[in-house]
């Protein structure tokens, strides 16, 4: 069984507020300053990586899109050194925190959805809606897609050990739950 990470958002907060006017004329470019309105301005820069995608707005530095956790910090950490090395950034550390990880894998053979939303709590399972089961396990604090042919989606992760351990208790929940008889009295 492969895991694959599939994205890390991750996070580093500032403690004051930067000026994007001025950071936008220094990033090169595969970046571009843009200003959204929902309501309300809300101005960012978005930095195109070849690995991930960094988006600075005027307090934090998020990043999206990269495959692994030490990726994520390496490009957040070039970003922030940029920043600090041009005094956009005086007194904030360097404060990186994973906020998700989205991961793949594949299980190798078919899953009975219907058994397995029967047996399961915490999930949903909606065919006509949606083609995968929908599992919350609160132990592993990870939501799963489970689709009948095998493959798996896991989101609300926080790092690839949390990834590795939350799919080994998928693996043996579902083996659990394929070798319970379903009575039809219950």
């Amino acid at each position: 069984m492969n895991i694959e990470i599939v994205n890390v958002v991750a996070v580093t907060f500032l403690n004051h507020m930067l000026d994007l006017k001025a950071v936008s004329s220094l990033v090169p470019n595969n970046a571009y300053f843009k200003l959204e309105n929902y309501g309300i301005k809300f101005k960012r820069i978005v930095w195109k990586f070849k690995k991930a995608t960094i988006v600075i707005s005027e307090s934090r530095i998020l990043c999206l899109g990269a495959k692994a956790v030490n990726q994520a910090k390496a490009i957040m950490q070039k970003v922030f050194n940029v920043l600090k090395l041009h005094g956009f950034i005086i007194t904030t550390p360097f404060n990186f925190k994973v906020l998700n990880i989205v991961a793949k894998v594949d299980f190798g053979k078919g899953i009975n959805l219907e058994d397995l939303a029967v047996k399961l709590e915490k999930c949903i399972y909606e065919p006509e809606q949606h083609a995968a089961l929908i599992y919350r396990d609160e132990t592993a604090k990870a939501t799963f897609l489970i689709f009948s042919n095998g493959k798996v989606i896991v989101v609300g992760l926080k790092s690839e050990q949390h990834a590795a351990k939350a799919i080994e208790n998928l693996a043996s929940t579902i083996e659990a739950n394929e070798m319970m008889p379903v009575s039809i009295y219950e």
